[in-house]
C-alpha cells in the first residue's frame, strides 16, 4: 500500500489528527462510513466517517451564507475546501486577506486549515456566488463524536440552529 499523500495544512501540527487526515483522504473507501445528514438555516452537514475518536463531515453552505464566530469545544479540526470560496478567519485573522477569490481557490487545492478546539473561527466574508463545500476532519477530545452543528459555542446560524443546540443540551 502506498504511503498517504502529505496534506499541506495551515496552522498544522505533525500529530495524530494530521496523520489521520492524510490516511483518510488517500484511502479508497473514504466514503464507506457515511452515517447521518443534518441541515439547518441553509447549512447542511453529512457525516462521512465516524469511529470512537475521529470523524469526517462534509459541510455545505449556500451563496451569501455567513458563519458567525464560534468554537467547537470538544473537537480539533482540519478544514479541507472541496468547492467554492469560503473565506475563513481564525482567532480574528482572515487567513486569505488580500487575495482574490480565484487565488483563494488555487491555494485551497490539496490543502487544509487547522482549527483547534479553542480557536474562534467563522467566515471573514459571505460565501461566494456558487456556495461552498468543505470537509471537516475531526479529532474528538474526551467524548464520542457529535456533529460540528451541535458541538458549537457562539452565535447560532439561525433560529433552527438555536433549536438544534437547545435540543442537544450540551
Amino acid at each position: 500500500m502506498a504511503a498517504p499523500k502529505k496534506l499541506r495544512t495551515m496552522f498544522g501540527a505533525d500529530d495524530e489528527l494530521q496523520a489521520f487526515a492524510e490516511h483518510w483522504l488517500s484511502g479508497p473507501g473514504c466514503l464507506s462510513g457515511a452515517s447521518s445528514l443534518a441541515h439547518t438555516d441553509g447549512a447542511m452537514v453529512a457525516c462521512l466517517y465516524r469511529d470512537s475518536t475521529f470523524q469526517v463531515e462534509l459541510c455545505c453552505v449556500p451563496p451569501g451564507f455567513v458563519i458567525p464566530d464560534h468554537v467547537h469545544p470538544h473537537a480539533d479540526t482540519i478544514e479541507v475546501p472541496v468547492a467554492g470560496v469560503l473565506r475563513l478567519h481564525v482567532n480574528g485573522k482572515d487567513v486569505y486577506a488580500g487575495r482574490c477569490d480565484e487565488r483563494v481557490q488555487r491555494l485551497n487545492r490539496g490543502s487544509g486549515i487547522r482549527i483547534n478546539h479553542t480557536d474562534v473561527h467563522g467566515t471573514a466574508a459571505p460565501v461566494g456566488e456558487t456556495g461552498a463545500m468543505f470537509l471537516s476532519i475531526q479529532k474528538w477530545l474526551g467524548c464520542e463524536p457529535l456533529s460540528v452543528l451541535t458541538d458549537y459555542l457562539g452565535r447560532p446560524l439561525g433560529e433552527g440552529h438555536q433549536e438544534m443546540l437547545d435540543a442537544a443540551n450540551l
